[in-house]
């Protein structure tokens, strides 16, 4: 089970006052103001948080074909491809391109 949000900053704030790094511990270093790990798409000024919706049936084979890209080494996720399907769609939308060229370049098989 995940640790709570409120948990992981208590761990990192007790940390830091005792003198301690995250790294001495092993644990993910996290900012002190969210308790997020440092680095990645949340530190990236390029990326911005967004969230939707999806039905379950759909999120459930998103994540079962991205766990199979993984097994053969592909390293793909739900950014990632989330980026690919509405760059795709902007393509087709503003140029009259063709959204199955477009995907064809860009999904990790192709």
């Amino acid at each position: 089970m995940a640790d709570n949000p409120l948990d992981r900053l208590k761990r990192v704030h007790d940390l830091q006052k005792a003198g301690e790094t995250t790294k001495d511990t092993g644990t993910p270093s996290t900012t002190p103001s969210t308790g997020h790990r440092t680095g990645g798409k949340r530190s990236d000024p390029a990326w911005v948080m967004r969230s939707f919706f999806l039905r379950k049936d759909t999120d459930q084979a998103v994540k079962k074909a991205i766990l199979e890209l993984e097994s053969q080494g592909i390293t793909y996720d739900k950014s990632e491809l989330m980026e690919d399907l509405l760059t795709g769609w902007l393509a087709w939308y503003r140029d009259g391109g063709s959204l199955d060229d477009y995907m064809r370049t860009r999904t990790p098989r192709g």
